[in-house]
């Protein structure tokens, strides 16, 4: 899945650059004239920007919808008992000279549950900053039981029925929430302000 997602970046770097190099060789054979040769460039990069801003735009959108449907998952979704198959702890800097037990860390579980008679394995995101001992008893480690909660409509979207991760996430949410509305609003005035050349 991670691979998919770097070979796709790079086919967007790599058709970014041929893009730039062809518009590049037409300009220096003289095939487009200088004045249209700096019209298509400057096109070109308010384009590039536009879906620049308009990605960003989306993932903050995302992490807004995303929050209101795990909310929605949470309150009547059907649960199931999952397997971790994989974790990754993402220990926090000011932590790592703490003790495992206490240090607190961002936690990526893989967890494989049933659901409407099939099987589904899932890497969750990361939870919010926990430590082993605020998890007890739930155990990081592969092999231990973790209860899930999923949609019956769509047994993809799903989460980690555990209350001290959702509430520890709740909180991270309502403290990032209004940045996530903020940052949409100021790039997309910005940048219709640079295309009408204020």
């Amino acid at each position: 899945m991670k691979q998919n997602h770097a070979k796709g970046i790079l086919l967007w770097i790599l058709a970014g650059a041929a893009i730039g190099s062809g518009i590049g060789i037409l300009g220096v054979t003289g095939i487009i004239p200088g004045e249209q040769l700096m019209r298509v460039t400057g096109l070109t990069v308010h384009i590039c920007i536009g879906l620049i801003v308009l990605l960003i735009d989306s993932l903050c959108i995302w992490a807004l919808v995303r929050r209101q449907i795990l909310a929605a998952v949470e309150r009547s979704g059907a649960s199931a008992a999952g397997t971790v198959t994989a974790v990754r702890e993402i220990p926090h800097p000011g932590y790592l000279t703490d003790d495992d037990w206490v240090r607190k860390a961002r936690f990526v579980f893989t967890v494989t549950y049933q659901a409407e008679n099939k099987t589904y394995t899932k890497e969750f995101p990361p939870t919010a900053l926990l430590s082993r001992q605020t998890l007890y008893p739930v155990l990081a480690e592969p092999g231990c039981s973790l209860p899930v909660r999923y949609s019956r409509k769509h047994p993809r979207f799903s989460l980690i029925d555990v209350n001290v991760m959702i509430q520890a996430l709740k909180h991270e949410q309502r403290n990032t929430a209004r940045f996530f509305v903020i940052i949409p609003i100021v790039l997309t005035t910005l940048y219709i302000l640079i295309c009408k050349g204020i």
